[in-house]
């Protein structure tokens, strides 16, 4: 007898190909009729459905075999689609599941919201046929791909320049981690800002000079600990701009943010590299040691090089590479020795403080 494997992160496969168990959420009832409807003529035909947030969740709850995808409405009464989205990322067994906001808003703040909450990727109301066939496969592709990835429990000792580390550092405990996308959220997001926000947005990226020269089997934590720097420092540097984020590999992070008007990027790389170091030496030595940084100039999102993200990211990329290492090589001392000699500084003021304070 045919029997469906219980651990998700196996394929499940049905009888007539790939099978991906989906719940759709929407307040109105011709949506809820019509989603299953949509969903078939794409190949999808396992499809529940629920009126409410709170129905959503108590079908999760009762669930014998975990839900692949969810499809939620953003605009409900009680409880909204980005409110539930967070409620499903808090689950045990739902970090990863993909969950396609459904909207009828073009407001690109929402969309933002929905993407830190946990979204993965949005459709459009009213809903175009191919374009939700589209999201769905991308949603089971990203479960297809997640599947044959490394858990977190690999040999330490594995090849560290993956891309596949963004799968274990997006869940790292770190302030910016809401900003932190897996490659194919990321490219989702790119794909589907609205035209009016693209004149706001840009694409630049980070890296981590000298990485591609670590140990061949270098430890893994080594790059989670210096990408993790990173992003606490972007985090704060970024502020109070909308940014997201995606480790391609290599040592090589990706952002996307609305912050215009770089007087600087030579200014702004100075400002992060400092950031890295003064995080470094909050959180005390460590086995990775000093590094440097390279930012390179921002590309200006537009619906040309927005049509095809993988140039777009290439591009991003090579102006990053193009930085001189020697240059931020020198940076990242002079930014480390300024900030060990502001820690002098305070250290020696703290000791006279309490000398005259006895006497």
């Amino acid at each position: 007898m045919f029997k469906l494997p219980s651990n998700r992160n196996d394929q499940r496969r049905s009888l007539f190909g790939d099978h991906m168990r989906i719940l759709a959420v929407d307040d109105e009832p011709f949506i809820r009729e019509l989603l299953p409807k949509f969903a078939a003529k794409a190949g999808y035909v396992d499809v529940e459905t629920a009126a409410s947030g709170k129905d959503a969740l108590l079908s999760i709850a009762a669930a014998t075999d975990e839900y692949e995808c969810f499809l939620l409405d953003i605009s409900m009464p009680e409880m909204n689609g980005i409110e539930l989205c967070r409620h499903i990322r808090s689950l045990p067994g739902y970090a990863r599941t993909p969950i396609i906001i459904l909207t009828a808003m073009v407001d690109h703040d929402f969309i933002i919201r929905a993407f830190q909450a946990g979204a993965t990727d949005y459709a459009t109301k009213p809903f175009d046929l191919i374009e939700l066939g589209t999201r769905l496969r991308t949603a089971q592709h990203s479960n297809a791909a997640f599947a044959k990835m490394p858990t977190a429990t690999t040999n330490l000792n594995q090849d560290c320049h993956s891309s596949n580390m963004a799968t274990r550092l997006d869940v790292a405990d770190y302030p910016g981690r809401r900003q932190f996308l897996d490659q194919t959220t990321f490219r989702n997001y790119i794909s589907q800002i609205s035209r009016s926000a693209l004149s706001n947005s840009q694409v630049f990226a980070v890296t981590i000079n000298g990485s591609d020269t670590w140990p061949e089997r270098a430890k893994e934590a080594d790059l989670v600990e210096a990408l993790t720097l990173v992003g606490d420092a972007l985090n704060e540097g970024l502020r109070p701009a909308n940014y997201f984020t995606t480790h391609m590999g290599g040592g090589t992070l990706l952002v996307v943010s609305d912050r215009t008007g770089f007087a600087s990027v030579g200014q702004f790389e100075t400002d992060i590299q400092f950031l890295v170091n003064d995080f470094a030496q909050k959180n005390g030595p460590t086995q990775l040691g000093a590094f440097s940084i390279s930012i390179g100039r921002p590309v200006q999102l537009s619906a040309e090089n927005v049509a095809n993200v993988e140039k777009l990211f290439e591009q991003a990329k090579f102006l990053a590479q193009q930085c001189s290492p020697s240059r931020t090589k020198k940076l990242a001392r002079s930014v480390f020795c300024e900030g060990l000699y502001r820690s002098i500084l305070g250290a020696i003021s703290k000791s006279l403080n309490r000398d005259r304070f006895k006497n």
